[in-house]
């Protein structure tokens, strides 16, 4: 990964995490080791007495907005499996997962948030 492109997913996760936040979401942490993969950003919240996480599969580049299509059928049994492993190691009453795509484009930015169903 070049250094731009590493700068830019940093950003796209940072814009991620920002959108989570503004949903009610307090981060946790990014870049997270989870079995089967690493999760890009991971959140946390307390929801109706409920200990929740949010884990967040981040797709940025740098023009057009990333299509959904950029997320494999793969890529989302990754994920599902990692969100249904850290739920389990965490002991944790409910899990989400979402793809958010972020177009970064000069100082302009676009997101796209796509929820993935649970496993």
């Amino acid at each position: 990964m070049t250094a731009s492109n590493q700068q830019a997913g940093q950003a796209g996760e940072l814009i991620a995490l920002k959108l989570a936040q503004r949903l009610g979401w307090e981060p946790w942490r990014t870049n997270v080791p989870i079995a089967g993969g690493e999760a890009d950003v991971v959140c946390l919240r307390t929801h109706g007495g409920k200990r929740e996480a949010l884990i967040l599969e981040v797709k940025t580049r740098q023009g057009a907005l990333p299509e959904a299509e950029r997320v494999s059928p793969a890529q989302l049994r990754r994920l599902r499996k990692m969100a249904k492993h850290f739920a389990e190691e965490h002991e944790l009453d409910g899990i989400e997962m979402a793809v958010v795509l972020v177009s970064l484009e000069g100082r302009a930015q676009t997101t796209r948030w796509l929820d993935v169903p649970a496993f």
